[in-house]
C-alpha cells in the first residue's frame, strides 16, 4: 500500500481519536469500508492519493456511492471530508512532483491551495494554439459575477435568461418575480471559472463533466442566445444534453441542493424536483451570457465526453483529442483576435 495513503489514513485516525468521542469505532469502521471500496474500484487513488486533488469532493462522493451501490451514511461522508482535509498535509513536495509543477496561476485565489492540474494543462493547450503567452488563473473567481444574476448586470441577455429560467422550472416560476420577492435571501456569492484567461484577452474555459449534460441544459441550449455561438460545438452539446437524468438520492447532494436556493426550490409534485441539476444548467448559461455582456471571447466549453469523461490520468492521446477540439471550435471559427 502506498506510503502516502498510509500517512493519510494515520492522520485521519489520530485526529479522530483525539476528539474523545463516545464511540470512535463508527467512523473508523466507515474508514475501513471506504478503503475497501477504493481499493477495489479506484486502486489508483490508493497508489497515488494526490489524485484526490484532481477530483472535487462532491464528485468523489458520488463515485464512491455508485460503487457502494447505496447512499453514503453520515460517517462515510464525514470520513471523506476528513480525507480531503488531510491530503494537503502529507508530504506536499512529493505530491506536487506527481501532479505537476504548480505555478502561482494554479492556486485558488481564495484558499491558496493547489488546484486541479488539468486546468493548467488545458490553459497550456490554448497558449500553444494561440502562439503567444497568456495570463490566467485556475478555479478563479469571476469578477462581479454573482451566483444569482441581477437584471442590471445583463441588459443584453436578460430576456434570454428569463425565458430559459421559466422553461426549466415551469411556468409557475418567473425570474423577475422571484428575484423581487426573495431579494434578502438570494445567493450572491461569486461564480468561478475553471480557467480564466486575462491577457491578451479575457476568456473563460470550462471543462464540462457528465453532470453538466441533462434535460435542463438541453432546454437552455435552445435559446436564441446560442445562435451562431463560437464557444463550443453546438451540435455535440445538444446531442450530449438531450437525455433525461432522473432525480437521485437527496442525501448525495448531487441532484438535490443541500442548502436552499430561492431560485431553485424543491418541487416533489413533478419531475423538476432535482433542483441541483436545474441550478447547474442555469448557471452554465449565465456564465455564457456574462461573456456576451462584457464583450469577452465566448466562453469556451470543453466536454469531458471527448476523453471518456475522465478528469485525471489523461494520456497523450487524450490531450491531442482535446487540443484538436479547441482548435476546431475556437480557432477555426469566427473568433477574431
Amino acid at each position: 500500500m502506498n506510503t502516502h495513503w498510509k500517512q493519510l489514513r494515520t492522520l485521519y485516525t489520530k485526529d479522530h481519536l483525539s476528539k474523545g468521542l463516545k464511540n470512535p469505532k463508527i467512523r473508523l469502521n466507515a474508514l475501513a469500508n471506504l478503503e475497501s471500496i477504493i481499493q477495489r474500484k479506484m486502486p489508483e487513488i490508493i497508489d497515488n492519493p494526490s489524485l484526490l486533488l484532481e477530483i472535487d469532493k462532491a464528485s468523489f462522493k458520488s463515485m464512491v456511492q455508485r460503487f457502494k451501490g447505496s447512499d453514503l451514511n453520515s460517517a462515510e461522508s464525514s470520513v471523506i471530508n476528513g480525507l480531503y482535509k488531510f491530503i494537503l498535509q502529507i508530504d506536499k513536495n512529493e505530491i506536487v512532483e506527481k501532479v505537476g509543477a504548480i505555478s502561482k496561476s494554479d492556486r485558488d485565489i481564495n484558499s491558496g491551495e493547489p488546484k486541479i492540474n488539468l486546468y493548467k494543462k488545458m490553459a497550456g493547450l490554448f497558449e500553444e494554439l494561440l502562439g503567444e503567452p497568456i495570463e490566467f488563473g485556475c478555479s478563479q473567481t469571476i469578477p462581479d459575477l454573482n451566483s444569482t444574476p441581477l437584471p442590471d448586470q445583463f441588459p443584453k441577455t436578460w430576456n434570454y435568461l428569463a425565458d430559459a429560467y421559466k422553461l426549466i422550472n415551469g411556468a409557475g416560476l418567473d425570474l423577475n418575480s422571484v428575484i423581487e420577492k426573495k431579494t434578502g435571501s438570494l445567493k450572491l456569492g461569486r461564480q468561478e471559472s475553471d480557467v480564466l484567461i486575462t491577457s491578451p484577452f479575457i476568456l473563460m474555459i470550462e471543462y464540462d463533466e457528465e453532470q453538466h449534460f441533462n434535460q435542463y441544459r438541453y432546454l437552455t441550449l435552445q435559446s436564441p442566445m446560442y445562435d451562431n455561438w463560437n464557444g463550443f460545438d453546438p451540435e455535440l452539446y445538444n446531442q450530449l444534453s438531450n437525455r433525461t437524468v432522473k432525480p437521485g438520492s437527496k442525501k448525495s447532494g448531487f441532484h438535490f441542493l443541500k442548502s436552499k436556493d430561492p431560485l431553485f426550490p424543491e418541487d416533489h409534485n413533478n419531475e423538476k424536483q432535482d433542483n441541483r441539476l436545474r441550478q447547474r444548467a442555469f448557471r452554465d448559461m449565465v456564465k455564457d451570457a456574462w461573456s456576451i455582456e462584457n464583450d469577452w471571447k465566448p466562453t469556451l466549453r470543453v466536454p469531458a465526453y471527448l476523453v471518456e469523461w475522465k478528469r485525471n490520468s489523461l494520456t497523450d492521446s487524450d490531450w491531442m483529442i482535446l487540443r484538436d477540439y479547441i482548435e476546431r471550435v475556437f480557432f477555426n471559427r469566427k473568433n477574431v483576435f
